[in-house]
């Protein structure tokens, strides 16, 4: 059988984030960069944790003249040392306090990868990753892409949190695709640039952000017409409506003679008990478009 991406005549779907591919290749070239940035955003952090601080990391809080507050565990090492240690009971990587340790997984994929192409690893563990993403992409199965891919990222949060420079996250979500927004640490410090952890939207500082946020909120009542929101969804996305007029036009609704036509009618409510109501319902309203009453 002729796999899709054998022909370049064909259109495939990207194998991480199912856009068409229009190209020889399983990943788009959006999401190959991604991928190769996990590797280089984990050896920017990795180079940030000082030869010393790598051999004694967890050490340099320790009280050595009295033991640790609380009830220790009678398996504790004296004096809280063991918190210098990987506990050999949790696999999780999360729970990883050695970069080492984190290291040792990556290192293990490249071996991994190594044996099912026939060749040596070359170079460091992340020039080696960073290299042969393009084949492990392309061979899925082979490589175990999304195990990988999977983790790869919690490496990366381990050597990021073990070297003090994990994202700042923003208070302010994606408006493409609703999740997180960040700012990376660099050796010059926080960047300026923003970027979603989700998809591939990036923003060239905070101010960009903020404006490109608005922009997608007043967009809101035209996109997306028929949108059931809530009273408090409404005068969010449309600037200048007042609550009180909003229950006032309500208000109106439901006073009005049997038979008659509600200028808002409701369509349901929330899990929580709350009213929804058409979005353009409220829009015309709100802007001096309906009937006059």
């Amino acid at each position: 059988m002729t796999h899709p991406y054998d022909d370049p005549t064909t259109l495939a779907d990207c194998i991480t984030c199912t856009r068409p591919v229009d190209a020889e290749l399983a990943i788009c070239s959006t999401c190959l960069a991604a991928a190769q940035q996990i590797i280089t955003d984990t050896a920017n952090a990795y180079a940030l944790i000082p030869d010393t601080t790598r051999e004694i990391i967890g050490l340099r809080a320790i009280r050595y003249d009295k033991p640790p507050a609380g009830n220790p565990d009678p398996g504790d090492l004296p004096f809280g040392l063991n918190i210098k240690y990987d506990d050999p009971e949790d696999t999780r990587i999360s729970a990883i306090r050695q970069p080492e340790t984190a290291l040792d997984i990556l290192h293990s994929w490249a071996d991994a990868w190594a044996e099912q192409r026939g060749l040596p690893v070359q170079g460091s563990v992340f020039t080696y990753l960073v290299t042969s993403t393009r084949w492990a992409a392309q061979h899925p199965e082979e490589s175990r892409w999304h195990d990988y891919l999977d983790e790869a990222r919690r490496v990366r949060n381990v050597i990021r949190r073990l070297a003090g420079v994990n994202p700042e996250r923003q208070s302010i979500p994606c408006s493409h695709c609703g999740s997180d927004v960040v700012q990376e640490w660099t050796t010059a410090g926080l960047d300026d640039a923003l970027h979603c952890t989700g998809c591939p939207a990036t923003w060239a500082s905070l101010g960009r952000l903020i404006i490109a946020t608005a922009s997608a909120i007043a967009s809101v009542p035209y996109e997306h017409p028929d949108l059931l929101v809530t009273t408090d969804e409404a005068c969010f996305v449309l600037p200048g409506l007042k609550r009180n007029t909003l229950n006032v036009w309500l208000k109106r609704d439901r006073d009005r003679p049997d038979g008659t036509p509600a200028k808002i009618p409701p369509h349901g409510r929330t899990p929580d008990g709350r009213a929804l109501y058409k979005l353009q319902d409220i829009t015309k309203l709100h802007h001096r478009v309906a009937e006059p009453e």
